[in-house]
């Protein structure tokens, strides 16, 4: 028994025993806390996500079908081929503005210009 008390004694003196074996305690717990918080977090909101993975599955799979790409040379050819010269700057609104009353306003301008 006195053997193991001494022992302990000695590991208490370790240099890693004393200040390793806390630092990597406390990162370890650490996380572990903080994946509790994120947890009461979005069960609070109501903002956590109600697909399932095969719901995503399907999602992305439909979306991926609905992106079909084209081919690169294909997009390259259709870059070539665009006119340029004819495109209008068009900002979007500034904060505190109606964009509505923004974009209506554009529309007209442009329609004045182009007539």
């Amino acid at each position: 028994m006195a053997s193991v008390i001494e022992k302990f004694w000695l590991l208490t003196k370790n240099r890693n025993f004393r200040y390793f074996l806390p630092f990597m305690a406390f990162i370890g717990n650490g996380s572990l806390g903080l994946s509790e918080f994120a947890k009461a977090r979005y069960s609070f909101t109501g903002k956590v996500n109600s697909h399932t993975t095969e719901e995503f599955i399907t999602l992305a799979k439909k979306k991926e079908f609905a992106e079909r790409r084209k081919p690169l040379q294909e997009q390259i050819d259709e870059m070539l081929h665009k006119d340029n010269s004819n495109w209008v700057n068009i900002r979007g609104p500034r904060p505190g503005e109606d964009s509505k009353a923004m974009q209506d306003e554009q529309r007209r301008k442009l329609q004045e210009q182009q007539h």
